[in-house]
């Protein structure tokens, strides 16, 4: 089976950096596990990306095993395409207005 090819939008790209930004300042070195995690779930979804569930409209998220972040992305499958759109948080403050 080939892979899809993949493609990042702006926005998942600085939340991507953002995280990644975040995770070091936790701990020297975090962010690479951070990276290593994210980059297996962008491994999973290029093998077969009809395997997560549709979220809204047609993004379908893939959870970062390990962090609270999940990918959100679209299919175009006329060319084989996975469209990055976001890489958010699911970590919520429940003291955040």
């Amino acid at each position: 089976m080939a892979l899809w090819s993949i493609q990042f939008s702006p926005e998942a790209i600085e939340e991507l950096q953002n995280a990644l930004n975040y995770y070091n300042y936790q701990r020297d070195g975090l962010e690479i596990e951070f990276m290593i995690e994210f980059e297996k779930q962008i491994e999973q979804i290029q093998l077969n990306p009809f395997t997560r569930a549709i979220r809204y409209l047609n993004v379908r998220f893939a959870i970062i095993n390990r962090f609270p972040y999940a990918i959100h992305y679209t299919i175009k499958e006329n060319t084989q395409t996975i469209i990055v759109q976001t890489v958010l948080s699911t970590f919520k403050d429940p003291n955040a207005n």
